[in-house]
């Protein structure tokens, strides 16, 4: 198993081949603890794109979940709200609204959970984007009691086709850090820009696999099955949510050298 650079120098942005005012582009988000980079990698243009749908998501839904962490940020860093208002069910029936410690509620999301592309699936029945979901939970405070209180209600916007972007420029970065694009047919790209595109067919949500073909940052893992080359993302990495994106597929000269040097299975393990 080779390791994927940590760093790598690009010269062109990977979103749209212009090769002017770049600038460089962490694989991970930084807001994530991200720390592989890719230099001279984003135009302007598609700086400030991938720059919009990151930070909705990151100052966004997943804010508290970065602050749990302690993850990085480029400014100062603010602290958990102490307490934020509610609507709860107290245990003879009645609702009301109530001011909560935030220790006694934790961090919780209900994260996408899409199903398999429709090319690894025959005949499938379901046209479009079938969305479930994954509950995650974390308690800050496992101690903390709410006095008198049977259930607790939280509301949740989650912007969805941020998180499918976030989703496929973090494995198209993490994918050039280990091949050279030359050697690529990349699917994913109209995904990060907002364009046209079948999410369907190249990101969905299974089970870990078993070995990878390149060591990357913590909670990423790449690999290629035949032709196909993907990547694993947790992007919260104590969480069961494996999302899959399918990158691109590799040209015939590079697959052959892949073969050649064990690194291509034949099969992925769903």
């Amino acid at each position: 198993m080779n390791p994927s650079p940590k760093e790598k120098i690009i010269n062109h942005c990977i979103y749209c081949g212009k090769n002017d005012q770049l600038s460089d582009e962490h694989a991970t988000p930084h807001g994530l603890g991200g720390k592989w980079i890719l230099r001279k990698a984003s135009c302007e243009e598609c700086r400030k794109i991938t720059s919009r749908f990151e930070a909705r998501i990151l100052k966004g839904v997943l804010y508290k979940y970065r602050s749990y962490k302690k993850f990085p940020s480029r400014s100062k860093y603010d602290s958990l709200k102490s307490s934020e208002t509610y609507r709860v069910r107290d245990r003879s029936g009645n609702i009301s609204e109530r001011e909560i410690d935030m220790q006694s509620i934790g961090i919780h999301l209900f994260m996408p959970e899409f199903a398999e592309p429709r090319f690894l699936v025959p005949n499938p029945k379901i046209e479009g984007i079938e969305i479930r979901g994954i509950h995650y939970t974390r308690s800050i405070n496992q101690t903390a009691s709410l006095s008198g209180v049977d259930a607790v209600k939280i509301n949740q916007d989650f912007p969805t086709s941020d998180f499918i972007r976030l989703l496929a420029k973090m494995a198209l970065c993490h994918t050039l850090l280990r091949y050279e694009e030359g050697d690529l047919k990349i699917f994913i790209r109209p995904l990060i820009r907002d364009e046209v595109a079948r999410v369907e067919d190249w990101i969905y949500v299974g089970s870990p696999t078993k070995p990878n073909i390149s060591k990357t940052e913590s909670g990423i893992r790449l690999f290629s099955t035949g032709k196909w080359v993907w990547c694993e993302i947790k992007p919260l990495r104590d969480s069961p949510a494996v999302y899959k994106v399918i990158v691109g597929k590799l040209k015939f000269r590079a697959l052959l050298k892949a073969i050649l040097n064990g690194e291509v299975r034949l099969r992925e393990s769903r």
